[in-house]
């Protein structure tokens, strides 16, 4: 993974979470969000495990504990989503 590509990831999960904090993610946006957060956490977790430098590891480690809880805060969300569901 280049630096590039942890930007990259930083800077999606800092929009998402500005649309987060502007609640405007409709139900079915959130769940997509969901996933892709999904993707990103295991991405950044087998770049983690095949060890790297120090800075990037501690990067992705912080990067790792800001998705985790946009992870939280999307689940918590759709629990409250219950008309949408399908």
């Amino acid at each position: 993974m280049t630096w590039w590509e942890v930007e990259q990831m930083a800077g999606y999960i800092e929009d998402l979470e500005q649309a987060m904090d502007e609640w405007s993610l409709s139900g079915p946006q959130m769940r997509r969000e969901q996933q892709t957060i999904d993707t990103l956490i295991d991405k950044i977790q087998r770049r983690l495990e095949q060890g790297d430098e120090d800075d990037r590891k501690a990067f992705l480690m912080q990067l790792t504990e800001h998705v985790e809880q946009l992870r939280q805060q999307l689940a918590e969300r759709l629990k409250r989503d219950l008309p949408d569901r399908r």
